[in-house]
């Protein structure tokens, strides 16, 4: 079972990003890739799953998020928010630690060309949430993958995101 975000998830995050950053440039470098970030993480090909895990999903998704770079701007803050929820969704707490930024600069910059890498660093800095995925099964959720309705948890993912923004405003070096 793996809770799957939607496009409309992506853009609502890096919505919440811009209203929050008035320097950040708006629109799209190339609005496919979003769906073409989402869709990469889910691959099943032949009976080939190159990302099985939740958390190699979640460094495929941070990762191809900045490599894809769909948007003008704000693509690793958009990375950063996606990849937080979709742990969030699937069971997981993300610590969001100064050395995150750096990871995500580092993808942009070329300097990691691996979901692997991504996927070890993610692997120190998440735990599992238990109440969570408890939570989730008496939903059903264990069932399939099932995508997240954006509509129901709109209000509460825009604070919850607004209030991440925050946290990394602090470590975000300032350009």
């Amino acid at each position: 079972m793996v809770i799957i975000l939607s496009e409309d998830f992506i853009e609502l995050l890096h919505d919440v990003i811009l209203e929050n950053d008035p320097t950040a440039s708006k629109g799209y470098m190339q609005k496919s890739m979003i769906a073409g970030s989402l869709d990469r993480v889910m691959t099943h090909v032949y009976g080939l799953t190159p990302f099985p895990t939740v958390i190699d999903k979640a460094a495929a998704l941070m990762y191809s998020i900045v490599i894809f770079h769909p948007f003008a701007d704000a693509n690793k803050r958009t990375a950063l928010l996606a990849t937080y929820f979709f742990l969030l969704f699937n069971g997981y707490n993300l610590e969001i630690t100064s050395d995150m930024v750096d990871l995500l600069i580092k993808i942009s910059n070329g300097e990691i060309e691996s979901e692997k890498v991504v996927a070890q660093w993610l692997s120190q800095k998440t735990r599992r949430n238990t109440l969570l995925i408890l939570l989730l099964r008496l939903m059903g959720a264990e069932k399939r993958d099932v995508e997240i309705p954006l509509e129901s948890i709109r209000a509460r993912v825009v604070s919850f995101a607004i209030q991440i923004l925050k946290e990394t405003k602090k470590i975000w070096p300032k350009t």
